[in-house]
């Protein structure tokens, strides 16, 4: 509530005329009211967390009525306040990547992420599964790195995790494709561990490509740098969970998609049609709800039939594979490992669940829809403030197009998906069934960034906004260094 009201607060300074007196009252009741919601947040046993949490709150609501309050009327800001979101491409960055430089600035990103999740996979996980979930796929990929698909001998059982037993063979529960992925880091000297790491730098490096060609330098820079200093998407990428598969498969297609008006749609169709089909045979349900909004947009797009069916081939062999691999194991093409173990009570639905999960509707599934987003506003970044407070004001202050709608639509869609499945409440390094949208979230992200800098055309409030964003990139890494990780550790 009390973010609330500090967004109520701000609105009101948008749309008046405050004196100089009123513009220093309404900060002081702006900063009260956010610094408010932070306590509420924020664990009251952390002193100096909340003692910076709200230091960083207070510069960030200065800075922002800074902005604001100026002589002239504050509502003359706000006129031309939605801007279109291609207004920075105007400038053929549609080519991008095409000189030695951008190359050389991808090319350094990718290995920036890829130090910083693979050492953090060694410091705090010790290159090692930290989930019974990850135990079992790492056993199956290497099962699949020596052309097995099930497990005669205990050279790798796991001691734990999701595993099925059957007649002296033995076989993990999960999706081919993150275990196909793990299998390529055994191929190399069972170097597991840089898989996901890896993933998540070509992750990072497809969405900046992607903010680029769509927005500009200066969103394609803020991508780069929010991704880097994203606690949740380090330590998921530091881990080995299958997340950081899928998020490169979704990455990759709605990369192909926005390069589609580049002139070779023939190409990009068809990595459009391998991203579809890695989605499938790694997480198919999270899989089919990302990709629901993509029919909409490539109709309304007026895209020929034949690439069309280049898209749904990706799905179609996705689906033939998951089938090839459930009938391999469990001698029923629709009986999925998964399903063989835990039952048909433990995926997604409404109703009774079974006498360990009990009655499950849409009214729990939207409550648990909310506390992964409140999850979200804290592990996106872990700043003092709520962390999807940019990615509100790009939504805010752009212009949706078709294709900023078909982002958004994979977020929405993601989220109306899980709400009717009954653990969606469950958490590993975060809200990990939306992990896919981390991706769009940290471009909006960008977005609001830039747009913040542009309504903060001061020197003095720019100053500001800096030492703001610094604190909190600070507030984030002190709470990574000495909180989270330690936690982990501890584990």
């Amino acid at each position: 509530w009390g973010v609330l009201a500090g967004i109520a607060t701000l609105s009101f300074l948008a749309y008046s005329r405050p004196a100089h007196r009123g513009g220093v009252l309404a900060t002081i009741l702006t900063a009260a009211c956010v610094g408010a919601g932070i306590i509420s947040m924020l664990p009251l046993g952390r002193f100096m967390g909340l003692g910076v949490g709200q230091l960083v709150t207070v510069l960030t609501v200065i800075a922002l009525v800074a902005s604001l309050s100026r002589k002239t009327h504050a509502r003359s800001r706000f006129q031309n306040l939605k801007v279109d979101p291609t207004e920075r491409t105007r400038h053929a960055t549609s080519q991008f990547p095409q000189g030695a430089r951008d190359w050389f600035f991808l090319a350094a990103l990718f290995l920036v992420f890829v130090s910083i999740a693979a050492t953090a996979s060694l410091v705090v996980f010790s290159g090692k599964p930290f989930f019974a979930d990850t135990e079992g796929m790492l056993a199956q990929g290497r099962l699949f790195a020596r052309g097995m698909l099930k497990g005669t001998s205990t050279e790798f059982l796991p001691g734990t995790g999701f595993i099925v037993h059957r007649a002296n063979e033995w076989f993990s529960i999960y999706s081919p494709g993150h275990p196909l992925m793990l299998a390529l880091g055994s191929l190399f000297g069972n170097k597991e561990f840089l898989v996901n790491p890896i993933l998540g730098g070509l992750s990072a490096t497809l969405m900046v490509a992607l903010a680029y060609k769509r927005y500009g330098k200066a969103v394609s820079c803020s991508t780069a740098l929010l991704f880097c200093v994203s606690p949740w998407v380090v330590f998921t990428s530091a881990e080995f969970l299958a997340h950081a598969t899928t998020l490169f498969f979704i990455t990759l297609a709605l990369y192909s998609i926005t390069s589609w008006e580049d002139g070779r749609k023939g190409a990009w169709m068809w990595a459009l049609a391998f991203a579809c089909f890695g989605l499938v045979i790694t997480r198919p349900y999270t899989g089919i709800a990302l990709l629901a909004p993509l029919p909409f947009y490539l109709y309304s797009q007026g895209i020929a039939l034949r690439h069309l069916m280049r898209a749904l081939f990706g799905v179609a062999s996705g689906a033939a594979v998951v089938l090839a691999h459930n009938y391999a194991l469990t001698g029923d093409a629709f009986l999925s490992p998964y399903e063989l173990l835990l039952g048909t009570g433990h995926g997604p639905g409404f109703g009774d669940r079974g006498p360990t999960r009990g009655y499950f509707d849409l009214w729990t599934g939207l409550e648990y829809l909310f506390l992964n987003l409140r999850s979200i506003s804290t592990w996106l970044f872990v700043w003092p403030i709520p962390s999807l407070s940019l990615f509100v004001l790009a939504l805010l202050t752009t212009r949706i197009r078709a294709l900023e709608a078909l982002y958004l639509g994979c977020v929405v869609s993601l989220c109306a998906a899980y709400t009717a499945y009954w653990d969606f409440k469950n958490e590993l390094l975060g809200p990990r069934f939306l992990y896919e949208s981390v991706g769009i979230l940290i471009l909006f992200s960008a977005i609001g960034l830039v747009r913040l800098i542009d309504l903060a055309n001061t020197r003095y409030s720019r100053i500001a906004l800096g030492v703001c964003f610094v604190g909190c990139v600070a507030f984030s890494v002190w709470m990574c260094a000495f909180s989270l990780a330690p936690d982990f550790m501890a584990r």
